[in-house]
C-alpha cells in the first residue's frame, strides 16, 4: 500500500562552493532515495525541500530504482542547475498554521472550578 504522495518540482542552482545544500539517503524499505537533511543554501534558502521527500526524477533521469552509483553519478554530473521531481508523502504536506490565523478560544471557569 503506497502512501499517498503528491509531486513537486524543485530547481536549485549550485552554490559558489559547488554544493546544492542537502544530503540524500536510500531507504531499505523501498530502495528509493530520500532527502535526508537540508543543511545549507541553495536548498535552505529555497525552502521547498524537506527531509523525507522522495527523489523521483533528477535532471530528467528517473531515480526511483537505480543503484547508488547511478544516482550519485546523476547528481554529480549535474551542471549548475539541479532539476528535481520529488514525491512528498501527504502527511508531510502542511506546515502548521501561522499563530495569527488561529482563533482565540476563551475558556471560562464555573464557580465550582470546572472549565
Amino acid at each position: 500500500d503506497m502512501l499517498k504522495e503528491f509531486e513537486l518540482t524543485v530547481s536549485l542552482t549550485k552554490s559558489w562552493c559547488g554544493s546544492f545544500g542537502f544530503t540524500i539517503t536510500r531507504s531499505k524499505l523501498d530502495n528509493c532515495f530520500y532527502v535526508q537533511e537540508v543543511l545549507d543554501n541553495p536548498a535552505k534558502a529555497d525552502g521547498r525541500l524537506r527531509p523525507g521527500d522522495r527523489l523521483v526524477m533528477v535532471n530528467g533521469h528517473n531515480v526511483t530504482n537505480v543503484t547508488d552509483d547511478v544516482a550519485i553519478s546523476i547528481l554529480r554530473s549535474s551542471s549548475k542547475r539541479l532539476h528535481m521531481v520529488l514525491g512528498r508523502a501527504v502527511q508531510n504536506l502542511l506546515p502548521p498554521p501561522p499563530p495569527d490565523t488561529l482563533q482565540d478560544i476563551v475558556i471560562s471557569k464555573t464557580p465550582s472550578g470546572q472549565l
